[in-house]
């Protein structure tokens, strides 16, 4: 019985993927409704659920593309990528891949970029829940342990790197006003859930971009000072870094702070004030 079901299942996909019949001779006819009706009614409802997902997941794209484009660009994305999840909320995931490398969205690359950034909200939106890492913690730790210090974000936190000015057209229509003319230009947002709830984002400048891939990568204070040096004045690593970690613990970013790893970063006597 369950190999039976499981057939019927497949049929029934093959025929709303591909409008393969073979699952019609398995539909009773119900009243005047013939077996073919009934299964068509069922298909436009399926194909209208799939466009309805795409149109709430990504408001500022249909604005952006006017009906006509949009209405290609669903067809398109629904004819190439079938659903394959049980849930429709990653149905979409593929849709700035898509509208990047198909005609005639490819040629405008902030497109992509703006569907890449809408599916980041989703992301930091519905991400797993998880405690917050709070000053007072910090306070906690011995100045002598801080170039050891490494933290983990909270599930929320995503990056958006982008090369054109895809927030700031996402902003104007969420605004209700005209977009600004697409321009290039490398940009780096972080994107998370705050303390109630909300999505918030914020653009990171060039010392706080940096801090934030040592920490995502090695993870410690001392390895993000040192990377600062790069790019700042030695008298301004040590304020920067500390100023850049108590907004984050501010701001909610960071779920837990922790020395498990010893540096041996020669910034280890790093002299810091405690918070």
């Amino acid at each position: 019985m369950k190999r039976l079901l499981q057939q019927r299942q497949h049929q029934l996909m093959d025929y709303l993927l591909s409008g393969k019949g073979e699952i019609a001779a398995h539909v009773l006819r119900q009243g005047k409704l013939s077996t073919q009706t009934r299964l068509h009614i069922y298909g436009n409802a399926y194909q209208a659920r799939l466009h309805d997902t795409i149109d709430t997941d990504h408001p500022a794209i249909g604005v952006y593309l006017g009906d006509s484009l949009f209405e290609l660009m669903v067809d398109n994305y629904r004819q190439q990528h079938a659903s394959s999840y049980r849930s429709l909320r990653h149905f979409a995931d593929a849709l700035p891949h898509f509208l990047a490398t198909q005609a005639p969205f490819c040629d405008n690359p902030q497109i992509s970029e703006l569907a890449r950034f809408e599916r980041l909200l989703m992301s930091a939106f519905d991400a797993a829940d998880a405690s917050r890492a709070t000053l007072e913690q910090l306070r906690q730790f011995p100045v002598a342990d801080w170039p050891a210090l490494n933290l983990d974000f909270h599930p929320s936190v995503q990056l958006f790197e982008s090369n054109w000015n895809a927030v700031e057209i996402w902003q104007a229509i969420k605004e209700e006003k005209t977009p600004p003319t697409p321009q290039q230009g490398s940009t780096v947002w972080l994107v998370w859930r705050n303390k109630d709830l909300l999505t918030e984002f914020r653009h990171l400048g060039a010392a706080e971009f940096c801090m934030f891939k040592q920490f995502k990568g090695d993870g410690h204070f001392a390895s993000a000072c040192e990377a600062l040096l790069d790019i700042e004045s030695d008298d301004q690593v040590s304020a920067i870094a500390i100023n850049t970690l108590m907004r984050w613990l501010d701001a909610g970013l960071v779920k837990g702070l922790s020395t498990a790893i010893k540096s041996n970063s020669k910034l280890n006597n790093l002299k810091t004030d405690t918070p």
